[in-house]
């Protein structure tokens, strides 16, 4: 997103030229609370410093104590050692008083590891050698902000990471004038770019107008009446409506905000389905409070609003995947097995076999089926408040 304020020479097609342009290369983004000439000149300064001490303690290529036979080959070199320090880093004008982008022209820089190698330096020597800089952020990937551009670049950013190694996420998501783009569809991009395994898949539904819990509800229902199974290796389906980042504020704020059209006069009854994937910082106990808070004291209409942990009218859902939660509000959760389709269609018809499912079959899909439950849900029967 462009902005200029009392400056036409700037142009928005150039600015965005200048900064995507940095994709290959990367950059430095530094937040300051003016930037003023001292503080470019620190920014330089510290970056300088960090590049080269690095490149000090590398081999030097000429023997140890050999001397230059001629002078002007040294003045020679030194001024091509001040050419290529100013070909390293290029200030981007982000015409934000107090945001600088600096793009690395050195394709050999790891950006990532600089900024990490400045920072723990400072924690170790508990020595601050800046004055004017507030944040440093490495920049390794850029795009245009659209939803496609990000869900398209962050891919190919998470990527490499995709491994069998065992790992954790966190996002942090900031927007300067901008508020097209919102901090929820960001999380929710960046979460169906990550591999949870090989039993999750989130699908993103692109057509506004439709109602996912709807959807979700019709085809179960449908499952449950016609008494067909219509599927053979989905195990639950579950639709998603609000999506947070993992924090109890967050969490808090979401559920207040799905459960706020809920609180009429009308008599109902709500239940919580609590699950956590590759995430032990939010606890089953805390969000059944927190829930069950918002739920039934509203200060409005406690009285028409119930707890009912056999048959609840309403059940609200609430998946932690890694350092996202994807939460819901939907009906008959019980009737329909709790949305488990190996549950709800035992001995159902399969369209992919002759006849009815044999008892074979059935014994085997309910040992498949307990457990792959015991991997992937040990703790999701309906939370007492």
């Amino acid at each position: 997103m462009f902005k200029a304020r009392n400056n036409s020479a700037i142009k928005r097609d150039e600015i965005i030229e200048a900064v995507v342009s940095t994709q290959s290369t990367g950059g430095i983004m530094v937040t300051a609370n003016f930037l003023d000439y001292g503080c470019r000149r620190e920014v330089f300064s510290i970056l300088d410093d960090y590049c080269d001490s690095k490149s000090e303690k590398s081999p030097d290529k000429t023997e140890e104590g050999a001397v230059s036979a001629d002078v002007t080959d040294d003045i020679a070199n030194e001024i091509a050692e001040l050419n290529q320090k100013k070909r390293r880093f290029e200030i981007v004008d982000t015409t934000l008083s107090n945001l600088m982008f600096i793009a690395v022209k050195d394709e050999s820089m790891d950006v990532t590891k600089l900024v990490h190698t400045i920072l723990t330096d400072l924690r170790e020597t508990k020595q601050r050698k800046t004055r004017f800089i507030q944040r440093i952020l490495p920049v390794t990937h850029t795009c245009y902000s659209s939803m496609e551009d990000i869900s398209r670049t962050a891919k190919e950013m998470l990527q490499p990471l995709h491994t069998k190694d065992p790992k954790t996420f966190g996002i942090m998501f900031k927007a300067r004038n901008n508020s097209a783009i919102k901090r929820d569809e960001i999380i929710e991009a960046v979460v169906s770019t990550q591999s949870t395994g090989s039993n999750l898949m989130f699908i993103a539904v692109k057509d506004e107008s439709m109602d996912v819990t709807k959807l979700v509800h019709t085809i179960l229902t449908d499952l449950r009446e016609t008494k067909q199974r219509k599927t053979r290796f989905i195990q639950r389906i579950l639709p998603v409506t609000h999506t947070c980042y993992s924090s109890m504020e967050d969490i808090s704020r979401t559920a207040k905000e799905m459960l706020q059209p809920l609180h009429t006069k009308d008599p109902k009854t709500f239940g919580i389905m609590f699950k956590a994937r590759n995430n032990s910082a939010i606890k089953r106990d805390e969000i059944i409070k927190v829930i069950a808070t918002i739920a039934t004291c509203d200060g409005e209409y406690d009285e028409f609003t119930k707890v009912d942990l056999t048959n609840p009218e309403y059940t609200v859902i609430v998946n932690v995947v890694k350092n996202a939660v994807l939460m819901s509000i939907v009906r008959d959760f019980n009737l329909l097995s709790k949305y488990n389709i190996d549950e709800l269609t035992k001995g159902f018809i399969d369209p992919n076999k002759e006849g009815r499912v044999t008892e074979t079959d059935t014994k085997a899909e309910e040992e498949g089926s307990t457990k792959e439950e015991e991997i992937e849900h040990p703790r999701e029967e309906a939370a007492e408040v």
